[in-house]
């Protein structure tokens, strides 16, 4: 038996279809209903990547593919970059070097220092900029560069239908969404209501997973007094 989760593309379709439709009968892909409910569905994704949420699915990596030389700038190949993830890392024989990471204008007056900064945009693309210049010996020379960041989620095209799937949790969150939009276009206001309620609740339940921590677990905030002066309130 397959896993009901996560979907792919057909599988989206398929149950859009029968929502909207109340048939089987699915669009081809080469039917200009189908791409109009790709592109709710590319719309959906967009929708849910820009909550008030850092998604935990959103969180990735990325490794430079050549070594820090003595260059001060690394031309960066990655085309979903949001932001950074936290400090950028270093990895030469074993040993991580965490460099902080500052906005570009606190360059200007933090010259000579171990900090990076980021330029460009996912249009031009990105740029790696080092505030000090590498040297053999330095600790930094022929260090692998890895970059934790935050990234846009990733929409579908229609070449890859059978196998692309969702990043979110609960894909069903697309189905019910575009099956409101699709109401909505249709003035079918009452099956509208139906479908974008259900669509709220399942971001509303993927919000509140993403806020769960794995079992047995220490999520507790600590008590920065109390491990400050070794004491607690009434003692």
């Amino acid at each position: 038996m397959a896993s009901n989760a996560p979907y792919t593309l057909d599988d989206l379709q398929t149950r859009i279809h029968t929502l909207v439709e109340n048939d089987s009968d699915t669009p081809e892909s080469t039917d200009d209903e189908y791409t109009i409910r790709l592109n709710l569905i590319n719309q959906s994704i967009g929708k849910w990547e820009m909550e008030d949420t850092l998604w935990d699915e959103l969180w990735t990596s990325y490794t430079h593919a050549s070594t820090v030389s003595t260059s001060t700038t690394y031309t960066l190949t990655f085309t979903d970059f949001r932001f950074a993830g936290g400090s950028v890392q270093l990895v030469l024989n074993g040993a991580t070097t965490y460099v902080e990471v500052i906005s570009p204008e606190q360059s200007q007056i933090q010259l000579d220092r171990r900090v990076v900064w980021f330029t460009g945009n996912n249009k031009d693309g990105w740029t790696l900029n080092l505030g000090w210049t590498p040297a053999s010996g330095d600790g930094t020379y022929g260090a692998t560069i890895k970059i934790p960041y935050y990234k846009y989620a990733t929409r579908f095209t229609s070449a890859s239908a059978s196998t692309a799937k969702p990043e979110m949790s609960d894909p069903n969150y697309i189905v019910y969404d575009v099956a409101a939009a699709k109401s909505l276009m249709e003035s079918r206001n009452n099956q509208f209501s139906i479908y974008n309620t259900e669509a709220l609740i399942r971001l509303d339940k993927m919000k509140t997973i993403n806020e769960l921590g794995p079992h047995y677990q220490n999520g507790q905030v600590e008590d920065n007094d109390s491990i400050a002066y070794n004491s607690v309130m009434g003692e």
